[in-house]
């Protein structure tokens, strides 16, 4: 099984980098920040693609996306966390992180995380930042994970605590 994970910077369906995602030949690709995906790659792949959040809680002009090889067979919501503010700002930026169950072509059925993780904190908690991967992070503290369930989560996760020192 080939995965593969990747911040596409915009790419519309003319885009160079299309021709190296075809070469990789994925089973499974987590995109970020997709403009448009050619009908080749819509016809090679069953998909899941939202709009991604700004920061003022609009939509970008870019997506975040599941590629399978093989058939989306549901969808995953994230678990509950045991906040609600934590939940709340995850269904507000429900576009930066699609999740949905899938069965390979020639595999597995997986659980599949695709993550756009804004380069700025997505709010003001108790005093502290949070960052959108903290927000993953507290519901995914409440997924069940077995060794009958196959679970891939990949993205774009800007998660550094020096990432924005020199912003």
């Amino acid at each position: 099984m080939r995965v593969i994970t990747w911040n596409m910077k915009g790419a519309k369906e003319t885009s160079t980098a299309w021709k190296y995602l075809r070469a990789l030949k994925p089973d499974v690709a987590l995109l970020q920040e997709v403009g448009g995906i050619p009908s080749d790659i819509k016809a090679s792949f069953d998909s899941v693609s939202r709009l991604a959040i700004n920061k003022k809680g609009g939509q970008q002009r870019f997506s975040t996306v599941v590629l399978v090889k093989g058939k989306i067979v549901g969808n995953l919501p994230l678990p509950p966390a045991d906040d609600k503010w934590v939940d709340r700002k995850l269904s507000l930026f429900a576009g930066n992180i699609v999740s949905c169950v899938a069965k390979l072509k020639a595999g597995p059925t997986l659980r599949l995380v695709s993550v756009y993780s804004p380069a700025w904190e997505v709010g003001k908690y108790q005093g502290e930042e949070w960052w959108l991967m903290e927000l993953l992070n507290k519901a995914m503290e409440k997924a069940k994970f077995s060794a009958r369930s196959m679970w891939v989560i990949g993205g774009d996760y800007n998660n550094s605590e020096t990432f924005d020192a020199d912003w």
